[in-house]
Order: structure tokens, then C-alpha cells, then sequence
């Protein structure tokens, strides 16, 4: 598994370009990050300094007006707008399918009091974002944060027991006040089994399941 305290500096992070973007790559993507941290409003800095342990895993940021400022918190802080305003998931129990190593959770748990929050996720993701999400996290919201393994989704009763549970509540979900989040390779290695009725997009209110 990848440090937890420095993973986010990994050569592998660099890989995907075809040149070396170790020092021009940096001096960009620095510059950009100022350049879109002095946009922001006054209530997206209100969310940004609400995020805590910013710097864990050493990315790459800059300093604006005194905050500790990374893309991905930015990325954040524009995606809490959002989901305030449109979602409101104060309260709701949360399942969120392809969590990586756990940036919006970070950033939602932030901001919002989910009763629970579940991540589905290949085990070997889990293992980073448990213990990215453990470090960045004080326990009252980690211990409302649940990882549930899809490696054995295609075992209803292997995948009931090979859940994590954080704290000793029995997981609910009723089906009025539950949010789905997801990132599509997480729902493609779930396999057709296990979600025999997933259809990516929002779904209205009478659609059949």
C-alpha cells in the first residue's frame, strides 16, 4: 500500500504525462492553483478552512491569504457548493460507490452531518482511503464512515461479512433519505451481477427500477 503520509507526491502521480513534469509540470499546476484559490468567494473560503489536516498525503499546494491551498480542496470546495445547494445531505445515510482515497468524503464530512457514510470499493482502494480518511478525520465523523469490499460482490454472503464497520451501528439505509455517489470504475467492478438494475443518471420519480 502506498504511504499514507506522502502518497500524494508518488512518482506514479507523474506517469501519465509524456514529458517530465517534475519541475515545469509543478510550476504550472502551482500557478493555476493561486490563479483559481483567488477566485475564490467568500463563503467557498469558509468551506475550504472547514477542511482540516489539508496537507496529509504532501501535495502539491501554494499558500493564498494565509490557507494552505490544494487542487483537490478546491475541486472540493466547488462540489460542496453543489451538493448544498441541490442535494442538502445533512442527516442522510450516504453509499458512495468509488471513493478513492476518500477526497469528497473528506471534504462532505466537512461540511455535513451524514448520519452514516458507506464506501464501496476494491479492497486494495479500501485499505488507502481507511487509512488516509483515519488520519484526516477526528473520530466522531470516522466512526460514521463504513468500507465495504467488491471483491466478493459477486458472494452476497462473503460480501455481508467482509464489511468495516468503524463503529458498532447496524448499517440502514431507508430508501427516503439515502444519497448515492459513485465513480464509474468502482460500479464497473461490481460486475452485472451485483447491480442488475444500474442505469448511470438521475432517475425520476415513477421510473421503474
Amino acid at each position: 500500500m502506498a504511504n499514507p503520509a506522502s502518497f500524494k507526491l508518488d512518482p506514479v502521480n507523474f506517469e501519465l504525462a509524456l514529458w517530465g513534469p517534475q519541475v515545469n509540470g509543478v510550476r504550472y499546476r502551482k500557478a493555476f492553483i493561486f490563479e483559481i484559490a483567488s477566485r475564490l468567494t467568500l463563503e467557498n473560503r469558509t468551506r475550504l478552512r472547514r477542511i482540516r489536516h489539508r496537507e496529509t498525503g504532501a501535495p502539491l499546494g501554494v499558500t493564498h491569504d494565509g490557507d494552505s491551498v490544494r487542487m483537490e480542496h478546491l475541486l472540493a470546495v466547488h462540489e460542496s457548493e453543489f451538493i448544498s445547494r441541490h442535494v442538502g445531505p445533512g442527516g442522510a445515510r450516504v453509499l458512495q460507490v468509488g471513493a478513492g482515497y476518500g477526497r469528497t468524503c473528506h471534504s462532505t464530512l466537512s461540511h455535513h452531518r451524514a448520519e452514516e457514510r458507506w464506501i464501496a470499493d476494491p479492497g486494495r482502494a479500501l485499505s488507502l482511503s481507511r487509512e488516509h480518511l483515519r488520519a484526516v478525520l477526528g473520530h466522531p465523523a470516522f466512526s460514521r464512515v463504513g468500507f465495504v469490499s467488491v471483491d466478493d460482490a459477486d458472494d452476497p454472503e462473503r460480501a455481508a461479512s467482509s464489511y468495516v464497520r468503524t463503529s458498532t451501528r447496524p448499517p440502514r439505509c431507508p430508501r427516503r433519505r439515502c444519497a448515492t455517489s459513485h465513480g464509474s470504475r468502482a460500479v464497473a467492478a461490481l460486475g452485472p451481477k451485483a447491480l442488475p438494475a444500474y442505469r448511470p443518471g438521475p432517475r425520476r420519480e415513477g421510473d421503474a427500477a
